[in-house]
């Protein structure tokens, strides 16, 4: 089960990083953007979880004493969140047109379907980048 995650992890971090890649090439990995943010709080997350399982000082877990409340509830936000997230990127991979039509300056923020599919994806992984470092911190 730890290879497991330890594949999850350093997959969504090799995601991240090739995302930032291909911003970097088309020269929009800029601080105005949200997708940049996205991808820069995921690779800090996911290099914190890494780095406290390389060092043996795991990230959350030492005194756990079980959910309340209000975790349940930010919890199921995130959730929330990571569903609505995956069905926009569901519904982003079944119609072609939809880049043109939901952009609000098409030229600006994509100029293909596949970066348009590409950033749905970045925003749906980067929430259960959230999930998993939120479910490892209290659990």
């Amino acid at each position: 089960m730890e290879l497991l995650k330890l594949i999850v992890l350093i997959g969504l971090a090799v995601y991240f990083v090739a995302d930032a890649v291909l911003l970097l090439k088309n020269r929009q990995f800029t601080v105005k953007r949200s997708r940049t943010w996205a991808i820069i709080i995921a690779l800090l997350l996911i290099g914190l979880l890494l780095w406290g399982r390389f060092t043996g000082n795991p990230v959350g877990g030492e005194e756990s004493y079980g959910l309340d409340g209000r975790e349940y509830f930010i919890l199921g936000l995130i959730s929330l969140a990571t569903v609505y997230a995956f069905v926009d990127f569901i519904r982003s991979l079944m119609k072609k047109d939809s880049f043109q039509k939901e952009a609000t300056n098409p030229d600006a923020k994509c100029t293909t379907w596949g970066g348009f599919v590409r950033r749905k994806l970045t925003f749906f992984l980067f929430l259960v980048t959230v999930f998993i470092f939120y479910v490892i911190l209290k659990l």
